[in-house]
């Protein structure tokens, strides 16, 4: 007969599905989000706390980035072309959609995976030895 009350030492999920799926980096078991952006004080399942793992502004810098590298070229290369005046108008509008889109779905994900590596890695703020 088994013990039902002890809890199963499951292996830590990988990083990259733990941050995809908004669960826990520790047990890959609750959801980390408490809101769109909003971090829950504990996991539900294993009691990991996340209050220690500030993100900062990681998260919105890498999106932000990827955004310009992915998006800008075309927003330079549209002015310039040969479309009439109103197509260059919903063009440029439709890649701007298109971007604030894409920051607006990357950032949650993003996010999990800096707070998954940072609780992973045990990161913590630099100290100076004396």
């Amino acid at each position: 007969m088994a013990d039902t009350d002890t809890p199963v030492k499951r292996d830590p999920p990988p990083i990259w599905k733990a941050a995809l799926g908004g669960k826990c980096p520790t047990c890959g078991q609750a959801s980390v989000w408490r809101g769109y952006l909003k971090l829950k004080d504990e996991c539900e399942a294993c009691g990991q706390d996340f209050t220690g793992a500030d993100t900062g502004d990681g998260p919105a810098f890498f999106v932000n980035f990827a955004a310009l590298i992915l998006f800008l070229p075309i927003l330079f290369v549209l002015p310039v072309s040969n479309l009439p005046l109103w197509g260059k108008v919903v063009g440029m509008i439709g890649v701007t959609a298109l971007m604030v889109a894409f920051c607006l779905a990357a950032l949650p994900a993003t996010k999990a995976l800096l707070l998954s590596l940072k609780i992973r890695n045990r990161a913590g703020e630099g100290q100076v030895e004396r």
